[in-house]
């Protein structure tokens, strides 16, 4: 396979003390601050590669190479809240020119396979296993790629959802690090197996926004644009949550919870399937706003946060957040915990019955693509519901992510913006220490399925 030009884009530079002021910036938001610091991983093992990485980013001295050399010891924390956003060199890049590959990819058993393509430029058909990329090996490429994608605790295998499509790394974690570890390029020459044949396709590189387009990005939406339910049966109801996502519109949640419910008991719904397996989480009014519509008695959620004891100091100037109330606080208004270096506080009480809630049988989809708020929300109804979880094992922890309030910590000299969560949460729930919610019934996606367009978790839960 003959490589495809490489773009010679250059970033801004750097000087070493301005590597070395961001790095310290850095290393003192995560041992300081981060919620989730040596919650699952040594922190002698984390310093010494972000020591390592700050020597590698001034020998090369630009942006790129500070975001690139954050971004691989970030999943050291193993923390899927924890990431850096590109600087804005590198975001307008991505943006503005032709450098997103023309097609999307499915992966099953770590291989890589075609799903979408630019219909402008046909030729490569889904279900194609792709052998390689402009000259390089599939399978060597997501090994490249992989340490990149951050996961909650020791779920490794779900680093796939966020590879494959992903709105938090503008398209995903392949588009954003590909260029980063083999260059930019605006051909993407693909070879794919198909019937036992290899054949080679040369594409052209898309915009952002036409890519978003035709991988369905842009559809993706907020809470109130994603959420769907029809009467699948006499007596069964289907609800699709894709997103808890409503920070950005702050839609009324419990009014199209209300509506929505008020239709399935109209429609004498006794089975109700709950799919949330596009769901990654989102909003507390979202995600637990639905248990007051599920409960079958007042549910007690008993999550608390944990914060460290802090002082952000230098940091402050380069710190937001959507809630910097919480830097404000006395300590008076926190419980000191476990050795005096976390502070407590609730997060939520008792969530009340609503009179119209539905009393039937609940039925949860779920996959590995289900994190932070839509695991919790998982965990809550199968063990203080008796709901029934069909589906895949989640990439999220009963146990309760560390999130909450974020700040955003930006490097003054890259603008490398890192995302710092700021409490660590217990639901009080049964847990696997960094472990996923298992489901009751396995039911996962595999590539036969996919490729033949059966639902096996829907098709299950519907014969419950």
């Amino acid at each position: 396979m003959l490589a495809a030009a490489v773009l010679a884009l250059v970033p801004a530079p750097l000087t070493p003390g301005q590597v070395e002021e961001d790095f310290s910036l850095l290393r003192q938001a995560l041992t300081e601050v981060h919620a989730g610091w040596g919650r699952y991983e040594d922190p002698g093992r984390a310093l010494a590669a972000i020591d390592q990485a700050k020597q590698r980013a001034q020998r090369e001295g630009t942006t790129e190479a500070v975001y690139r050399e954050i971004s691989r010891v970030l999943p050291l924390i193993r923390c899927d809240h924890t990431k850096a956003e590109l600087p804005p060199d590198l975001d307008a890049k991505r943006r503005s020119e032709r450098l997103q590959r023309p097609f999307t990819f499915r992966i099953f058993d770590g291989e890589a396979y075609i799903d979408q393509t630019d219909p402008l430029q046909p030729g490569l058909l889904k279900g194609d296993r792709i052998v390689g990329i402009n000259g390089r090996p599939m399978a060597r490429i997501l090994d490249r790629l992989k340490p990149y994608v951050p996961v909650d605790g020791w779920t490794d295998d779900t680093w796939t959802v966020e590879m494959e499509l992903s709105s938090e790394f503008l398209a995903s974690a392949f588009d954003t690090f590909y260029p980063l570890e083999f260059g930019w390029t605006d051909e993407w020459r693909v070879t794919v197996e198909r019937d036992a044949e290899f054949v080679t396709q040369s594409m052209k590189g898309l915009r952002y926004d036409e890519f978003a387009q035709m991988a369905g990005l842009a559809a993706a939406g907020d809470f109130d644009e994603s959420i769907r339910y029809e009467q699948t049966g006499d007596s069964t109801g289907l609800l699709t949550i894709p997103s808890f996502i409503n920070y950005r519109r702050n839609a009324p949640v419990n009014v199209i919870y209300g509506r929505i419910f008020d239709r399935i008991r109209a429609d004498g719904v006794k089975k109700l399937i709950i799919d949330l397996r596009e769901n990654g989480g989102g909003s507390d009014d979202a995600a637990i706003g639905l248990l007051s519509w599920l409960a079958d008695r007042p549910m007690a959620t008993s999550s608390r946060g944990a914060v460290r004891k802090f002082d952000l100091g230098r940091l402050r100037p380069h710190v937001s957040s959507w809630d910097m109330s919480v830097f404000e606080r006395p300590d008076s208004s926190f419980e000191r915990i476990e050795g005096g270096w976390k502070w407590e506080r609730p997060l939520s009480g008792t969530v009340p019955q609503r009179a119209n809630a539905f009393s039937g049988q609940v039925l949860l989809l779920s996959s590995k693509a289900n994190a932070s708020g839509s695991t919790m929300l998982l965990g809550f109804l199968q063990q203080r519901r008796g709901a029934v979880v069909v589906g895949e094992e989640t990439g999220g922890s009963v146990e309760g992510p560390t999130a909450g309030t974020i700040f955003f910590l930006e490097l003054p000299h890259s603008k490398v913006r890192v995302r710092i969560p700021l409490f660590r949460t217990y639901t009080g729930l049964e847990f696997r220490s960094g472990f996923g919610l298992k489901p009751d019934i396995s039911a996962p996606e595999t590539l036969a399925s996919w490729l033949a367009g059966q639902d096996a978790a829907l098709e299950a839960a519907k014969g419950l």
